[in-house]
């Protein structure tokens, strides 16, 4: 069993603890392992690549759990799927991985699509609730219709296959966030509406003068 690498040992020893080695592309998967995150999706895309060296990381937990190692079982790519339970160093396995990958069915904003963008990581997303306002399809990362396993796996290697297009990808993601992703834009965001609530609201009460 791979142990759990301290915060901050950056990519090189993270992916040594992880067992990663140097040729091995990783896609990262952050989040509760249940059917709206769609991670059954990311398993068959990830079959429908042949290459080896494609390994999928799962962080969380959850109740699809067993149902999703037999399904990497049946596919023949148990080897490839490695389930890494809760973990506490989400930024370090972001920089040990090569691709981060949310294929939600439903999905509100996106928050650890944010942190991968955040950290320059590439990301491929399904085009679900706030994921398609936060990935610009082509400019900040790549988008594919939520369920659809061989639009992803075709993303995924799009991405391997194209190390100037991941760079690319990973640089745009992180001044997406500028763009009122950042959260004292989203604060001073929510706080503007709530204001224009307000003023509505003190605009439809009679008036006690």
């Amino acid at each position: 069993m791979s142990k759990e690498p301290s915060e901050g040992t950056g990519r090189t020893a993270t992916r040594s603890a992880l067992g990663l080695g140097d040729s091995e592309f990783a896609v990262l998967a952050v989040g509760k392992l249940a059917h709206g995150k769609g991670i059954d999706v990311l398993v068959r895309a990830l079959a429908r690549i042949a290459d080896a060296t494609v390994v999928l990381l799962l962080a969380g937990d959850g109740p699809d759990r067993e149902t999703l190692a037999q399904l990497a079982a049946s596919l023949g790519i148990a080897q490839r799927v490695r389930f890494l339970g809760v973990r506490k160093d989400v930024g370090d396995l972001l920089a040990a991985c090569d691709l981060f990958a949310m294929p939600s069915r439903h999905e509100g904003l996106g928050n650890a699509a944010m942190e991968a963008m955040g950290l320059e990581r590439p990301v491929v997303a399904s085009r679900a609730g706030g994921l398609a306002e936060l990935v610009v399809d082509g400019a900040c990362g790549l988008l594919v219709e939520a369920g659809d396993d061989r639009g992803l796996a075709a993303a995924i290697e799009r991405v391997r296959r194209d190390p100037a297009l991941a760079r690319r990808l990973a640089a745009a993601g992180n001044h997406r966030l500028d763009e009122g992703f950042r959260p004292h834009q989203m604060v001073a965001s929510y706080l503007r509406i709530y204001h224009r609530a307000l003023e509505r609201r003190a605009e439809r009460s009679p008036s006690h003068a």
